[in-house]
């Protein structure tokens, strides 16, 4: 086994436990965020092999087998995960643990498609009202959801570590940032007491979003939407891949997050209003189930996002986990600049 092998399981056994032995070397796709993703063939079948980060666990990849295999009964564009020979839903090899599905057709689009916008608009109403139906109705087990998170400490990142590099020690911004973006370090710096209070704010805000005793509707999310975990073929979106965020969530909430995917302006750093106004449009004629009385949480939850991939992104330049500079420096000047960097 190469140190390679030893790092990510061994792909030799994850095959083994699925039982699937393609008719040539797996594919490394590099478009796998947190996860590593091998395309398989066999026998003229393609499939997707996740061997999935390290922060997710076997419960957690129950969870997402019952969400996708009630959501791909009425939306074949969602996958379901293929099991072992055991029945089990996932493969375990050198502490990491491999998912198996289909691979579904189409290639990823481009965000600035023209019809993509409401083209995913249209498949988020559909995702949400299946949502609604499913027999989950209780949070993923190995992940909190973002109202029960503790933003000291948590899967995402450390706020003491967050807090070394930008106040005591920026080296591991600097040692592991692309050469091209050592001045982008130094714009993410400047903000080091505002990245803080930023921070503060919306942990206390998400106690609580929209106020103490509002009703918000819930169910399990997808949770990460955006081009590259599309599938198209020509004008039509033909999968929704990369489960690996999925959780139970306030719809809103997945609203504002790919409504900000698909309508941010990014020279201004907030929403074009034409391209919100077309999205919410088309997600209510798909019959979105969110109300519009709760369109006041969109840039909220866009706002609290922002701050929550900055500390992640931060946290990661110690870890060897990836991250880029000039995204969190987006992150950072989009916060400045929606609803003033805090809640309305």
């Amino acid at each position: 086994m190469t140190s390679e092998d030893r790092k990510t399981g061994s792909l030799e056994q994850f095959l083994t436990a699925f039982g699937i032995w393609p008719d040539q070397p797996p594919i490394r796709i590099p478009e796998g965020g947190r996860s590593e993703v091998f395309r398989l063939e066999r026998g003229g079948e393609s499939y997707a092999l996740r061997i999935l980060h390290a922060t997710i666990d076997r419960e957690g990849i129950r969870y997402v087998q019952r969400v996708t295999d009630h959501l791909s009964m009425t939306l074949p564009e969602v996958p379901t995960l293929i099991p072992t020979t055991s029945g089990v839903p996932f493969a375990e090899s050198g502490g990491r643990l491999a998912t198996l599905s289909n691979w579904l057709p189409g290639t990823h689009p481009s965000s600035a498609d023209p019809w993509l916008l409401e083209a995913s608009a249209a498949l988020l109403a559909r995702l949400h009202r299946s949502a609604l139906d499913a027999p989950v109705k209780e949070p993923r087990p190995d992940r909190p959801t973002y109202q029960s998170l503790d933003w000291r400490r948590n899967y995402l990142f450390d706020i003491d570590t967050v807090r070394r590099i930008l106040f005591e020690d920026s080296s591991p911004l600097h040692d592991t940032s692309r050469e091209e973006d050592k001045g982008i370090v130094e714009g993410i710096l400047s903000r080091k007491s505002f990245i803080m209070e930023q921070a503060d704010i919306w942990s206390k805000w998400s106690k609580n979003p929209g106020g103490i005793g509002r009703a918000l509707l819930r169910a399990p999310i997808h949770g990460d939407i955006y081009a590259a975990n599309l599938l198209c073929e020509e004008d039509r979106i033909t999968a929704l891949i990369d489960w690996d965020e999925c959780q139970f969530e306030p719809l809103v909430y997945e609203l504002g997050r790919v409504l900000w995917e698909f309508a941010k302006d990014g020279r201004t750093y907030t929403l074009n209003e034409g391209k919100r106004q077309r999205f919410l449009s088309s997600y209510n004629k798909a019959g979105g189930p969110v109300h519009p009385e709760d369109y006041d949480l969109l840039v909220p939850y866009i706002s609290m996002l922002r701050i929550l991939e900055s500390l992640l992104y931060i946290h990661n330049s110690t870890t060897g986990d990836f991250w880029d500079a000039r995204y969190t420096l987006e992150n950072l000047t989009a916060l400045e600049h929606l609803q003033g960097g805090g809640p309305s």
